[in-house]
């Protein structure tokens, strides 16, 4: 994608702090700042259960800021009163499927796609 759609944009910046929460760290270099990790979550329509993502730049990798992020990000939404947290992995992504376990997370495959894992931790 060279340039998000003004939908997209709207979504990654419009967070409404209840159904839809998300934390970045920022990289400062210079006079400039540039976001190298990212985890959010949104709720479902009935507040019970959310689904995250997270995203962390290829050079940040192990240093210590994935499991932050999804420190902050869990504890966001177990005080908003949410019950389960999950996420979709690929198969062939070891490293987030041992993270994922690392935070308590269940490891089943998905229903509808053996080769993606779906990942659930109740809160």
């Amino acid at each position: 994608m060279r340039v998000p759609s003004e939908r997209l944009i709207h979504f990654l910046t419009d967070i409404d702090y209840d159904q839809h929460m998300a934390f970045v760290c920022v990289e400062r270099k210079g006079g400039a700042e540039e976001v190298v990790g990212e985890a959010r979550y949104v709720a479902d329509p009935d507040g019970r259960n959310c689904d995250f993502g997270i995203v962390i730049a290829d050079t940040w990798h192990k240093t210590g800021i994935a499991g932050l992020l999804m420190e902050a990000l869990i504890d966001s939404a177990r005080a908003r009163g949410l019950k389960t947290m999950e996420g979709l992995v690929l198969g062939s992504n070891r490293a987030m499927l041992r993270f994922a376990r690392a935070l308590g997370f269940e490891v089943k495959t998905a229903p509808d796609d053996p080769t993606t894992r779906r990942i659930v931790k109740k809160l």
